[in-house]
């Protein structure tokens, strides 16, 4: 979930906890609350993540420093 929340990808994150929940729930489980609340944290929009591009599809996005100084 983490790393798809670095991607920004928070419908994945989603996704990926509502699996977790549903794997847990077949052998009569429940989530921890803290990965309840890491759920809930990593599926927020966090608007100041650094942008690594559409690493999904192998283009990140890379920054190089000036060659030219």
């Amino acid at each position: 979930m983490q790393a798809l929340a670095r991607i920004g990808d928070t419908a994945a994150v989603s996704a990926r906890y509502g699996r977790l929940r549903d794997a847990l729930q077949d052998i009569d489980e429940e989530p921890s609350a803290e990965t309840i609340a890491l759920a809930a944290q990593l599926q927020q929009t966090d608007r100041t993540a650094p942008d690594y591009g559409d690493v999904r599809h192998g283009r990140p996005y890379v920054h190089l420093p000036d060659a030219s100084r």
